[in-house]
């Protein structure tokens, strides 16, 4: 857990009602659902979890043309914290961006970020997101 983590957890358990009736941004929920889950403050995991799936509707009435930011810190964090709808919708997201196959290959997140505790895709994912996106081109 890094700093900004505890800080925005902290902020959070002084401000409980704020955090549950806003719409906290990606970061927010973030940092609170990481450090929520290290330190088992339950109640916050759970809503920083409502708030990390709001983001990231799984019904197919709620996808548009338009991306979605933060996707592979989505699938960082939705594997780290065992969020499998964020995950599911996430790399469906990976599969139709408009980049190159090759590209999918380099992703990664940077060093140093507080996502980066391992890579964010396996080669397993990769090779599924291709021949995901080789279907979606053939019109499935």
């Amino acid at each position: 857990m890094i700093a900004e983590d505890f800080s925005e957890l902290l902020d959070a358990l002084e401000s409980d009602s704020a955090f549950h009736m806003s719409k906290p941004s990606f970061h927010r929920v973030s940092a609170i659902r990481r450090a929520s889950t290290i330190l088992g403050v339950a109640y916050l995991c759970n809503a920083a979890k409502h708030h990390f799936e709001a983001m990231w509707p799984v019904s197919v009435e709620h996808v548009t043309t338009l991306p979605i930011p933060f996707v592979l810190e989505s699938i960082a964090l939705a594997r780290r914290c065992s969020v499998p709808g964020v995950l599911k919708r996430a790399l469906y997201e990976l599969a139709r961006a408009p980049i190159g196959a090759s590209d999918i290959l380099d992703l990664g997140l940077p060093v140093g970020s507080p996502y980066s505790f391992g890579t964010a895709l396996s080669e397993d994912d990769v090779v599924k997101l291709l021949h995901a996106r080789n279907w979606l081109i053939a019109g499935g």
